[in-house]
């Protein structure tokens, strides 16, 4: 009889464990918010888009919002960009650059964008946001994706802003993430 009750007492205790001592999560439901601009679409928020240039090097930087992130669970995020031709071999190749911009916009995580062999599609790997150290006390946050094109420039805006239309066919981002309760 011993012997038995020995044998209850590991088998309740592994029950109990997996049932009864459940963490209840501080978020509510998950979400998927997937952001794509087309480029006949680049220019027709200019709250959006940053561009400038130094050193003959122009650059365009398209900005995201994604809001209302549970800080308790560290969102995921990726991105592309698919250009109209192929990067290799381009007289004029077009440099991309990713990142999320989180507390209040001043840190950074960059994505690294890596190409396929033909060079004409780019996407990153699917990177964890931390969260907790900047928004920890606060019940809701966002975050600020953004994708940078840069090229040598053309000696234009205009010149520029056209060449960006026709080279870069569209950008995304996808955010992973819960939502408050």
């Amino acid at each position: 009889m011993k012997k038995l009750h020995f044998a209850i007492l590991p088998f309740m205790i592994l029950v109990l464990g997996l049932t009864g001592c459940e963490k209840e999560s501080e978020c509510g439901k998950e979400t998927n918010n997937t952001l794509q601009l087309f480029s006949t679409d680049f220019f027709s928020k200019p709250s959006e888009i940053y561009w400038g240039e130094t050193s003959g090097i122009r650059s365009f930087t398209y900005n995201f919002t994604v809001a209302n992130i549970c800080p308790k669970e560290n969102p995921k995020i990726e991105a592309g960009l698919f250009l109209h031709t192929s990067n290799a071999g381009s007289s004029r190749p077009v440099a991309v650059e990713a990142g999320v911009l989180t507390c209040l916009g001043v840190q950074a995580t960059p994505l690294t964008m890596t190409p396929n062999s033909e060079q004409y599609k780019y996407e990153s790997a699917k990177t964890t946001i931390g969260m907790n150290q900047c928004f920890g006390s606060q019940t809701s946050a966002t975050i600020y994706p953004y994708i940078t094109l840069s090229f040598n420039t053309l000696g234009s805006s205009e010149a520029d802003s056209l060449f960006i239309i026709g080279a870069v066919s569209d950008i995304w981002m996808s955010a992973d993430y819960y939502e408050p309760k």
